[in-house]
């Protein structure tokens, strides 16, 4: 009968209007009972044809998110349709979500988990781990109780509130939305006084400046290793450990970088010749450690570091692969994005 024509829309008209007329189903609705029934029979579509040839069952790499698929829905309406007796209004009825707290996030939680089991079936693990972490997002973990010294508690914490953050970045196709992520999440304007008030802080930081320093480039592409100093724009993004030194409280940090977008414009020597830099993740993963002064009443710094990051370059029509290193000195303006923990 389920054939998506007219049989199918014959069957299940029938089938609702006369369970609608169907009494003794005590605080149940029986008009919402109805409507489960239909919607779930018509469901039953989306299942895997369990008299279909074993060569067949074999392509269908799906069959088990399929199954998920129709067990999600059918728990998803008992959630939602008005289904139970309002105890505050009698007559009426409500979704059992609604008459149980409890149950409030089970369609989010549930809905994310069938999205994992998605991309982990058709192996898009980035979009897998999003979907995981949006499923320990949703989760009500309040009465998870630590003992002293445990980090189970302030994880959760964490996790529950830049979840949604951190799986926005894994899904995010553009830095248009990367941007917006940000935009969302990050500290107001003069956040940089965190770090020169606060004992400790942690934060999510980038910083605008430039640096003068050595370089060292190693590789096959080059007629010879080059060893040279340059000055070079920075816009490093990483993760700033701030703590307060000493009688008059002096600000220092230590600052973990893992991109650094100005690298992209660094001198290159002479004996390197016809060049093209691309402007791609490769060539702006530079991790790399600095240690920061911050300077008492103003968002500057300056600071010494070390950063690594090789440069991925096209010489003569071919790609080639330079090992880059940099020891430098470093001044500029410190930008918090988002204050992590606040002592």
């Amino acid at each position: 009968m389920l054939d998506g024509g007219r049989k199918e829309a014959a069957f299940l008209g029938l089938m609702q209007q006369r369970l609608r007329r169907t009494n003794g189903v005590g605080l149940l609705s029986a008009s919402g009972l109805a409507d489960f029934v239909r919607l779930t029979v018509k469901d039953i579509n989306i299942l895997p044809d369990p008299a279909a040839p074993d060569s067949v069952k074999a392509l269908d790499t799906l069959a088990f998110f399929h199954k998920a698929s129709f067990a999600v829905n059918t728990l998803n309406r008992l959630m939602e349709l008005p289904l139970v007796t309002d105890v505050k209004n009698p007559g009426k009825y409500i979704a059992l979500k609604k008459r149980t707290k409890g149950l409030e996030q089970v369609p989010d939680i549930s809905e994310q988990t069938l999205n994992f089991i998605y991309y982990l079936n058709v192996k898009d693990h980035g979009k897998a781990i999003s979907s995981l972490i949006r499923v320990f997002t949703n989760l009500d973990l309040s009465a998870v109780k630590s003992k002293d010294g445990d980090m189970r508690q302030p994880a959760i914490h964490y996790l529950q509130k830049y979840g949604d953050f951190i799986a926005g970045l894994i899904d995010a196709r553009s830095s248009r939305a990367v941007e917006n992520l940000l935009q969302q999440i990050s500290d107001p304007p003069g956040s940089s006084r965190i770090k020169r008030k606060s004992p400790l802080s942690v934060s999510l930081n980038a910083y605008l400046g430039g640096t003068f320093g050595q370089e060292s480039w190693r590789g096959d592409a080059l007629a010879k290793d080059e060893d040279f100093f340059s000055m070079a724009p920075t816009m490093p993004i990483g993760i700033t450990l701030s703590r307060l030194f000493g009688q008059k409280q002096r600000s220092y940090s230590l600052f973990v970088s893992f991109i650094d977008i100005g690298s992209i414009l660094v001198y290159q020597p002479q004996s390197v010749k016809a060049v093209d830099t691309d402007l791609t993740f490769k060539n702006m993963f530079k991790p790399g450690v600095q240690l920061h002064s911050n300077i008492k009443k103003s968002p500057f710094y300056w600071g010494i570091g070390w950063q690594y990051g090789p440069q991925y370059v096209e010489i003569n029509k071919e790609k080639e692969r330079i090992g880059a290193s940099r020891f430098f000195l470093g001044f500029g303006v410190d930008v918090p994005v988002k204050t992590l923990y606040q002592k």
